[in-house]
């Protein structure tokens, strides 16, 4: 199952390549290097450049969003869909990876409306819309296109879509006032009418492949056989500070540094929760998390791009732990992976070792910076090198 990490503002095609490069994952038997999939909005200009930039490279494999729920949102100026496809044909025209295109979509209503779901002829213009904008963009001879089926939109647009392709994506509602429970009804409805997984042929096979849009729940990831998913949520790590880590199950965790300080405790890991953690130990674990006060270095080696680049990782280790699973308990093997042979021996587990050595290098001479900036008694204060005023007295 392919994991795209959804974009939307950041920093120059190149930086963000550099960050993607170091982007580390391993563990028993296994070891990953280098994030590659990505999603780029049609919405957002620093987005555009990352997918022309990205395109060209042949390790990639670039979903391009219209930016439709960016523009709904009110994020953006409504998208044009003359423009979207004539951009789209430009990354047609100089990619060297797969891309997969979104269609326009058209989601009915809006979201400052306080009734919801929108009214069944709103919803019916707004798949008419989206309908039209699909048709456009295969004319145009771009594609693979994926239409997209919106939770609330009446079942015979499935129906009509199934018909018509074996590629398209699905998206629940993103209103927080729609109950979770109802999120995974319409989930299961869905699966219940496409049906994708055959094994009627001894092996199992996707008839049709389904993109979740924003449905990167680890549940329906390991219920549900979608083809691909994606999400924004790895970008938060960086832009709170947190530490992203995931699991043999492929939940991925993201957590502040004050709860992994009290799990850490809990689990007699640097302490316990009695005697909490010891400054000695949590400067260690501060350094560990990569987390500086008032330092944060571009090259990766902490602050908010190390968080980036940790949360990359962690999804890509997400993508290996849910395509695992679909493989060896369910037997499903995608088009996208690679063969056995190469999922044993490419990427060398030596050569990410090797990296990780070299990131050890840099780390001790980042301790020696360290060690000068804690002399401050505000940052020393911040680390939790001094005591508390309770101790003291």
């Amino acid at each position: 199952m392919i994991v795209y990490l959804a974009e939307e503002t950041g920093d120059s095609p190149e930086h963000h390549e550099e960050l993607a490069a170091k982007a580390i994952a391993f563990g028993h038997g296994y070891a990953l290097k280098g994030a590659n999939h990505f999603l780029f909005s049609f919405a957002y200009e620093e987005a555009k450049r990352r997918a022309e930039y990205f395109c060209k490279q042949p390790r990639r494999r670039i979903f391009i969003d219209s930016g439709a729920y960016t523009a709904w949102t009110g994020k953006c100026e409504p998208i044009v869909n003359r423009k979207y496809l004539d951009w789209c044909k430009k990354v047609m025209d100089s990619k060297q990876c797969p891309v997969v295109f979104a269609a326009l979509d058209v989601i009915a209503g809006k979201i400052t409306d306080s009734k919801w779901p929108p009214s069944r002829e709103d919803s019916e213009r707004a798949c008419e819309k989206g309908w039209a904008n699909y048709q456009a963009m295969k004319q145009e001879g771009i594609g693979p296109c994926l239409m997209t089926f919106h939770q609330f939109d009446d079942p015979k647009w499935l129906t009509m879509l199934m018909d018509e392709s074996d590629y398209f994506a699905v998206s629940h509602s993103k209103r927080r006032d729609v109950p979770d429970a109802l999120k995974d009804k319409w989930i299961k409805d869905v699966f219940d009418i496409v049906k994708p997984l055959d094994k009627s042929g001894g092996t199992a096979r996707l008839t049709k492949k389904l993109h979740g849009l924003g449905l990167t729940r680890i549940e329906w990831m390991k219920e549900y056989p979608f083809y691909s998913v994606d999400s924004t949520a790895w970008l938060q790590a960086g832009k709170g500070n947190l530490t992203s880590i995931c699991g043999p199950s492929g939940q991925v965790h993201t957590r502040s540094l004050k709860v992994w300080t009290r799990r850490a405790a809990a689990n007699g890991i640097l302490g316990d929760l009695k005697n909490g953690v010891s400054p000695k130990n949590m400067k260690y674990f501060r350094e560990c998390l990569g987390i500086v006060p008032g330092v944060d270095d571009r090259n990766g080696n902490w602050g908010s791009y190390f968080k980036l680049i940790q949360s990359m990782g962690a999804y890509m280790e997400q993508e290996y732990f849910v395509t695992k699973y679909w493989r060896e308990e369910k037997g499903l093997t995608l088009d996208h992976e690679p063969p056995e042979r190469q999922r044993e021996n490419e990427p060398p587990i030596a050569e990410v070792l090797a990296e990780l050595e070299a990131l050890e290098r840099q780390n001790a001479r980042w301790n020696a910076k360290v060690e000068k900036q804690i002399r401050d008694p505000e940052v020393a204060e911040w680390l939790g090198l001094k005591e508390k005023k309770a101790q003291r007295k």
